[in-house]
């Protein structure tokens, strides 16, 4: 299975980079990613950021260091290419969610998150709702996304 695994990140990173390298040289406004998994961006952040994210949860202390994980090599080159792209990158995954927004990529150079990359990760089971994203090239963000909530599909119902 470590054949088959390689084989696929070997071309998801062919495929990644592509898609940038189209982006660029057809200069087009943004970029969008869509994947299944949660590549868990926070396993690449800094001390200091995983200790301020920390302080939101009394009593747990976040992990010192970060064990090797599959989605290192997309993580890094995820980082590697938005360094040389200077306009939107939306991010959508599902996997764990749980529905959020944020820009959780960090440039290890900078230490600081990308301004131009967001991530949104989608509903899914137990809370089956879905999210609409328009894209407006009036915003700056270029991306509006707006969560649209099915009461019947709220937990616990």
């Amino acid at each position: 299975m470590d054949r088959e695994a390689d084989e696929r990140t070997t071309a998801n990173l062919a495929w990644l980079k592509a898609a940038f390298a189209e982006a660029k040289s057809a200069n087009r406004n943004a970029l969008v990613i869509v994947t299944q998994a949660n590549p868990g961006f926070e396993t690449h952040w800094t001390p200091s950021l995983k200790d301020r994210y920390f302080r939101l949860f009394p009593g747990v202390t976040p992990p010192k260091d970060s064990k090797p994980s599959g989605f290192d090599p997309l993580l890094n080159a995820l980082e590697t290419e938005i360094q040389g792209y200077d306009k939107p990158v939306l991010f959508i995954h599902g996997d764990t969610h749980i529905f959020h927004i944020n820009k959780p990529l960090v440039i290890k150079k900078t230490g600081r998150f990308a301004d131009n990359f967001t991530r949104l990760e989608v509903f899914g089971d137990p809370d089956s709702h879905w999210v609409k994203v328009t894209v407006d090239p009036a915003k700056t963000e270029l991306f509006v996304i707006e969560p649209q909530i099915v009461p019947e599909n709220r937990a616990g119902k």
